[in-house]
């Protein structure tokens, strides 16, 4: 999760874990009041523990890494800016 001040000033998740073994490639926002559901034009595959951040030089944000399962990513996504699916 990182803030990314170009968009509102939001908090930005993507992915994440259940319990269990499901992994998530979502991405969501947080306005400081409700949450609601991104759908950006690409994505990561699913995963977890993953780093995010917000690239003030680009104005994007940044993805790096993750686990999903026994694999690891050591991959980067720059995000543009996804639209609220509802």
């Amino acid at each position: 999760m990182a803030y990314d001040p170009a968009n509102g000033g939001q908090l930005v998740l993507f992915g994440g874990r259940n319990n269990g073994t499901t992994y998530y490639s979502d991405t969501w926002d947080w306005n400081g009041a409700t949450w609601g559901q991104l759908a950006p034009t690409s994505s990561p595959s699913a995963r977890y523990i993953l780093t995010s951040s917000y690239d003030v030089a680009t104005a994007q944000m940044v993805l790096f890494g993750g686990l999903n399962g026994s694999t690891s990513y050591n991959d980067t996504w720059i995000m543009g800016a996804p639209s609220v699916t509802g």
